[in-house]
Formats: C-alpha cells, sequence, structure tokens
C-alpha cells in the first residue's frame, strides 16, 4: 500500500475538503416506507390498526376524503403529509408527538379594538347592493327657464 501511494498520490491544489454539505430534499422523508390513505370522516386516518387523529388546519375545515401520506421512519415513528402540509408527527402507539398551538383566527392589537383599513367614510361612498324590483323608468327634467319640472320616460331602444 505504501508503495502504491508512493507512486499515484498527488498534492492537492488547494486547501479544504472536496464534500458538500446536504441540501434539497429531507432524507428522513426519503429513508422512509410511505403510504397513501384517505382521511375517514371524523378526521382519522386508518394505518396498521390504529387511528390518527389529525389536528385542526386554519386552511380547511376538514380533511375528510383527502389523500394523505403516511411516511414510517426508521425510528417507527409516523408522519402524515397533505401535499406540501405536515398535519402531525405520530409515535409507534399512534399518539400526537408534538402538538401545535393554537392560534387564533384574528388577533387583537395592543389597543383591544381592530382597526379596519377603510376610512371612517367609506360606507357612505359606496351604493348598497340590491336587486332593484322596478326599473328606473322615469326621470325628472327641470326647466331652469321656468322652473317647471317634466317627467318622462328613458326609452332604451
Amino acid at each position: 500500500m505504501r508503495e502504491f501511494n508512493r507512486r499515484f498520490q498527488v498534492r492537492a491544489v488547494q486547501p479544504g475538503t472536496a464534500f458538500l454539505s446536504r441540501s434539497g430534499p429531507n432524507l428522513d422523508r426519503i429513508f422512509s416506507l410511505q403510504f397513501e390513505r384517505t382521511v375517514n370522516r371524523d378526521n382519522t386516518v386508518s394505518f396498521l390498526n390504529l387511528a390518527l387523529q389529525l389536528e385542526p388546519v386554519r386552511w380547511r375545515t376538514t380533511l375528510a376524503g383527502c389523500k394523505v401520506r403516511v411516511y414510517q421512519h426508521l425510528d417507527e415513528t409516523l408522519t402524515l403529509t397533505h401535499g406540501p402540509q405536515r398535519l402531525g408527527r405520530y409515535n409507534a402507539e399512534g399518539m400526537l408527538m408534538h402538538k401545535t398551538p393554537a392560534r387564533r383566527a384574528v388577533e387583537e392589537p395592543l389597543g383591544g379594538k381592530v382597526k379596519s383599513r377603510l376610512s371612517p367614510r367609506a360606507w357612505k361612498s359606496r351604493k348598497p347592493p340590491g336587486i332593484f324590483t322596478f326599473p328606473q323608468l322615469r326621470r325628472l327634467l327641470v326647466n331652469l327657464r321656468t322652473g317647471h319640472i317634466v317627467c318622462y320616460q328613458i326609452r332604451t331602444f
């Protein structure tokens, strides 16, 4: 071996290492078994005689009927995902490992009242949406010279 190294070994041109840090997909997901399941009506997923209860998500009222992917990791934990969204991580007994804290849908500012982005007079400039049962058939015309008011029909043809 010494003779081989003496004959073929070459010094590096630049100092340092040739190894690069890993970037890209999660290796924990790559080295796991992947299964596709459908969420039951009660927001649970059945997997290996376990009923995995899903936490509520902010972006959808219920996940019932959605296709989810179950990752069974080498340490026997389970991860549920729906597309890029991670729905939960469970231990081997099907218990949720990391519960995410529930966040309020609307957070209040320090003053206690929710501030409107509209100006206080903005509602006055809006026309109320409504269904008019009778079209506007008549229009008033005022003769400025005599002061007479004339009523006539609007013709749309």
